[in-house]
């Protein structure tokens, strides 16, 4: 239980503006995604996933050891 409880307080940490661990994001750019696992297959064919961002916009980069959140500005709207 305070497993749990340490995780949500981690994640509220991570961005001050998230509603909540618990709930679906609520912003204007969040589309609903439903990913059916057991429908999907796998594509041999497909290369690795490449990621870039531009560093001189780059606000905060955080790192948990299985995934990552990098926090840059964005007031040109170009995401």
């Amino acid at each position: 239980m305070l497993d749990i409880l340490i995780a949500r307080m981690c994640f509220l940490l991570v961005h001050p503006l998230w509603e909540s661990v618990d709930l679906v994001p609520g912003g204007e750019r969040q589309p609903p995604i439903n990913i059916r696992w057991r429908d999907s297959v796998y594509d041999p064919g497909l290369k690795p996933l490449t990621v870039s961002y531009d560093p001189t916009t780059c606000l905060h980069i955080w790192n948990n050891g299985y995934s990552f959140l990098v926090e840059f500005e964005d007031s040109a709207d170009r995401s």
